[in-house]
């Protein structure tokens, strides 16, 4: 899990949410490197699709893009 600083709160805050509490979004790095389906539960990137850890820090991160798209996401 990756706890997210309160740069991104106002950024999540005005995004709808996916489900209760928790949003899906694509994750662009700097470096151009893009993850989807990355769930992110309260300020935490809390899961990504197909993985078990995070591979980036908060340092790397570039932009959230909000997609809702749930598929293959563990429950």
């Amino acid at each position: 899990m990756l706890k997210l600083s309160n740069k991104w709160a106002s950024f999540f805050n005005a995004q709808p949410e996916t489900g209760m509490g928790y949003v899906v979004t694509t994750v662009i790095l700097k470096d151009g490197r893009r993850f989807e389906r990355v769930c992110v539960i309260g300020g935490i990137v809390s899961s990504i699709e197909g993985r078990t850890d995070i591979p980036f820090d908060e340092s790397e991160i570039r932009e959230f893009i909000v997609t809702h798209d749930k598929r293959g996401l563990k429950r």
